[in-house]
């Protein structure tokens, strides 16, 4: 593969000079939001030790030692970087991208070229390598990641009993047994997977073909824990990375309501997966969503005005197969609120609720929601989202009756406002996936 590992420097100064904080270079440096998956407690744990080691007293002083000093920097990466991974996670997902890695095989001639940004420590680089093998499809499979640790791990490819507990029975032969209770990814494998450092933020790495291109990035579980702002700006990057009708494949959980400039949705063994299109995107410009979010926000709201997003487009090419109807759920009988038909004020509490809890207002974010959901009760966005906002407050039986509701709306096939279908209407079905998995508590 052309990239090679290098360490990552901090930059001379954090973008956002009125914060110079650890915080602030958690943000601008890495795109992390402090208010997902602990990052703001591992990074306050993190704090109080380097404080302490350096016998520093100063949030300011403590910041710029680690903007300054290369070690340092690495040492806060390992303390916030998320490494939650194991091999074959979501196997449906992946199986559906060796599909893809066969086709593109067969039309091109050539390896297809693959990369697993945000890898953590390689499970799921080395997985999608062993169907890869297993569909005899020959491929080159690049892993990154910011976090200098885990790649170590990556390269050496000895994994625990835990990382490797989903493993496919035919998948066995992908490991062999090794010290104590420990497996080693086998020599072939290894062999067709490389690692280096780099920062999703920054330019993508290149390939090994003509024009450094990627044919199929593998992004799963990244964009959550990231900026609105940020997430933007890596799904752009990460576009720009592919070959025409490459694929970009995102995780069960990084479900975005805006189709990303350039890219089309298409199914792949019934899974959604974004296609980059030929010809240049678009040009910016505000979408009916997004204006109707910022409609609903204005008066409702004081926290700062929402980011422009990108634009949805009804002329995008739609390539979706034909899929069955998921088998309906067995779930306890509950009743809907009456629908007052109200779509168009609906789903502007609707926007506004979601804008509110991507922003971390919870509470907020429920208070619109429910007003969405009195209005149209078939809003299945907005019980998807009150669903979320109940699981983060911890009010998972209530939650639980909301992802019982999302399914049946969703199964059922209930419309949604005019005015909100073209930025919701494709993601049903990986919705469907999602709700499904919360229900069954796995």
């Amino acid at each position: 593969m052309m990239c090679a590992a290098r360490t990552l420097q901090p930059t001379d100064r954090i973008e956002n000079t009125n914060r110079n904080t650890l915080q602030a270079l958690v943000e601008s440096e890495l795109g992390l939001s402090l208010d997902r998956g602990g990052i703001a407690s591992a990074l306050a744990a993190y704090a109080r030790k380097k404080a302490h080691s350096l016998g520093i007293h100063d949030e300011d002083e403590l910041a710029a030692v680690v903007m300054s000093d290369a070690r340092a920097f690495n040492e806060l990466i390992e303390a916030v970087a998320v490494t939650h991974t194991w091999f074959f996670r979501d196997l449906e997902q992946l199986q559906g991208a060796a599909s893809f890695l066969a086709d593109r095989a067969a039309k091109t001639g050539e390896p297809p070229r693959v990369w697993v940004p945000a890898c953590a420590t390689g499970d799921e680089a080395y997985s999608l390598a062993a169907l890869a093998e297993g569909a005899r499809t020959e491929a080159e499979i690049l892993g990154t990641d910011i976090n200098l640790a885990a790649l170590q791990r990556a390269r050496e490819g000895v994994y625990g009993a835990w990382a490797v507990r989903w493993v496919p029975q035919r998948m066995k032969s992908a490991l062999s047994p090794c010290a104590g209770s420990s497996y080693e990814v086998v020599p072939s494998l290894k062999r067709s997977v490389s690692f280096a450092q780099h920062n999703l933020l920054h330019e993508p790495p290149r390939s090994s073909a003509a024009d450094g291109l990627w044919d199929l990035i593998v992004c799963r579980n990244v964009l959550i824990y990231l900026t609105r702002e940020h997430a933007r700006r890596v799904v752009d990057n990460l576009r720009q990375a592919l070959r025409i009708g490459g694929a970009l494949i995102l995780g069960a959980s990084d479900v975005v309501f805006e189709l990303p400039l350039g890219l089309a949705p298409a199914s792949i063994d019934h899974r959604l997966v974004f296609l980059r299109q030929a010809g240049a995107p678009p040009p910016v410009a505000p979408s009916t969503l997004e204006i109707l979010a910022e409609e609903a926000r204005a008066p409702m709201m004081d926290a700062p005005k929402v980011p422009a997003r990108a634009p949805l487009h009804s002329g995008a090419t739609w390539r979706f197969e034909t899929r069955e109807p998921c088998a309906p759920l067995q779930r306890p009988t509950h009743d809907a609120p009456a629908v007052n038909g109200d779509g168009s004020m609906a789903s502007r509490q609707m926007l506004a609720g979601i804008s509110r809890y991507l922003d971390g207002d919870v509470q907020g974010a429920a208070r619109q929601l429910r007003a969405a959901l009195l209005l149209e009760a078939r809003l299945w966005p907005a019980a998807y989202y009150l669903a979320l906002c109940y699981d983060a407050m911890g009010l998972g039986s209530d939650a639980r009756q909301l992802y019982w509701r999302v399914a049946d709306l969703i199964a059922s096939g209930a419309p949604l406002p005019i005015d909100a279908e073209l930025g919701f209407k494709f993601l049903e079905q990986e919705v469907l996936r999602i709700v499904r998995r919360r229900v069954a508590g796995t």
